[in-house]
């Protein structure tokens, strides 16, 4: 068995098998999955806000970008965004709603929006802070816009633009601490040239760590590969400057073992429709 780089694309290749892998142990009933949303808010023809938004297999809904220009804070247009894709992941059959944001961004619009804090992580190296917040979508409500503004699906440029937006946003109030906003990390263990297991990763920002997919073939199981692909990417990580490593994962996925490679939960969040809970870990360690 051998353990190798591989690509970007072939770590997207890993979420989309791990995916699959989950779809056989807790099968889903389609309701609110896979959803993919982008409006806009605009005055007259001018473009002033944005926000995009999606669902997964479990029927949580996340809030992605929320982007609203400075001249027209404070008029209620994030609110308007907000309630419009919560209207539409809660006709959907989404339960609630989630999203992260740092200190620097809104943690106290959500809060004022019925979002609860339910995890944070301190990077002390960024002297910064991330906030988890969940949102569980009960009744609707109805929120009217002032008469000069208007809320319409976004199409798939200006959606583009609005990210464009909010990344320029977040770098004036906070410079990237890397070249890129990303930076991927993949490693494939193969055996006589067939990918029998991967882990997928990357730097956020500010040289935070992510585990974003790890899968190992059912027949390989149990024999260590996961661990030896994890303390790749983990070492990868932290040569690249980050001191920091999370991810999230659900009870019927991997839990325990993320606990024997050192990682700490430091949120949780259950899912009692579908008798399931999703766990937050974290590994923190100083750089050479």
């Amino acid at each position: 068995m051998e353990i190798k780089k591989g690509t970007e694309d072939q770590g997207w290749d890993l979420v989309d098998k791990l995916d699959e892998l989950n779809r056989g142990i807790h099968p889903h009933s389609g309701t609110g999955t896979n959803l993919s949303m982008a409006y806009v808010v605009k005055k007259g023809d001018q473009v002033v806000g944005g926000i995009e938004a999606s669902s997964d297999d479990h029927a949580i809904g996340y809030v992605e970008v929320l982007w609203i220009d400075d001249s027209y804070r404070r008029k209620g247009l994030g609110c308007a965004l907000l309630t419009t894709v919560e209207h539409e992941l809660r006709n959907a059959g989404c339960k609630r709603v989630r999203l992260e944001t740092f200190d620097y961004q809104a943690p106290a619009f959500y809060q004022a929006n019925g979002y609860r804090e339910f995890a944070k992580l301190n990077y002390d190296h960024a002297d910064l802070t991330e906030y988890f917040f969940v949102k569980e979508l009960q009744q609707s409500v109805t929120l009217e816009l002032l008469s000069d503004f208007s809320i319409e699906k976004a199409s798939a440029q200006t959606i583009a633009a609005i990210n464009d937006q909010f990344e320029a946003y977040n770098l004036s109030k906070k410079p990237l601490m890397q070249d890129e906003l990303a930076v991927t990390f993949t490693f494939l263990a193969e055996e006589d040239g067939q990918c029998i297991g991967g882990v997928f990763g990357y730097s956020s920002m500010y040289r935070i760590g992510y585990i974003e997919s790890l899968w190992v073939a059912e027949e390989y199981r149990h024999n260590g590969i996961g661990t030896e692909l994890v303390n790749e990417l983990v070492k990868a990580l932290r040569d690249f400057g980050c001191p920091t490593v999370h991810l999230d994962t659900m009870s019927y996925q991997a839990p325990e073992f993320y606990q024997s490679q050192g990682f700490k939960q430091f949120g949780k969040l259950i899912y009692p429709e579908s008798g399931v809970s999703e766990l937050f870990f974290v590994k923190h360690f100083k750089l050479d």
